[in-house]
């Protein structure tokens, strides 16, 4: 979303500049019309946008820039009605070095600072993931070995109890073996 918002806010400005070398009235009237465009474009997404915001410092960073927004709307309103009245010097002016400008660079500084924290906020987030990845492996890997010893000590004393009674068995078998061979054997 932060993207789209980018990207349509350099639309606007485009078109903003295209409106004021405009050489006719369908020209700037296709300008005005794409400026209005793009603005419901980032309007759409900035709601779209704080609906995925986590972080207090992310809804202080989107609400910096829907203020300077805001502040930056109301001068390119009258940015265009200048263009649309003639004064066409005056607004090419305030565009490449006034207001204009500077409430252009605020808006564009606002949308970089959230770019970048968004980016870092992903960036601990996929440490973290890695970091639970890491633990939930060695734990996999602990309980696997005390799992093949428990069933290895299982295993050796279900062996000797097995064996004790086969031995019994054998040794009763042995004696009862050598009964019947001495001949002792009771019917």
């Amino acid at each position: 979303d932060m993207g789209e918002i980018a990207e349509h806010f350099q639309r606007i400005r485009l078109n903003l500049y295209r409106a004021s070398i405009a050489t006719d009235a369908t020209m700037l009237e296709d300008s005005h019309k794409r400026i209005e465009e793009y603005k419901k474009v980032i309007d759409d997404s900035m709601v779209s946008y704080k609906k995925t915001i986590t972080t207090n410092e992310d809804r202080e960073a989107a609400a910096a820039i829907e203020k300077a927004l805001a502040v930056y709307y109301e001068d390119l309103d009258v940015t265009l009605a200048q263009i649309k009245a003639g004064k066409v010097d005056l607004a090419r002016a305030q565009l490449l070095g006034g207001k204009a400008r500077e409430l252009s660079l605020d808006v564009q500084n606002k949308i970089q600072k959230t770019i970048d924290l968004n980016t870092q906020i992903a960036k601990d987030t996929a440490n973290a993931n890695a970091k639970t990845a890491t633990f939930s492996s060695v734990l996999m890997i602990i309980i696997a070995v005390v799992a093949v010893l428990v069933a290895l000590l299982v295993g050796i004393f279900l062996n000797r109890s097995i064996m004790k009674v086969v031995n019994e068995i054998d040794a009763a078998a042995a004696q009862v073996s050598s009964e019947t061979t001495r001949g002792r054997r009771r019917p």
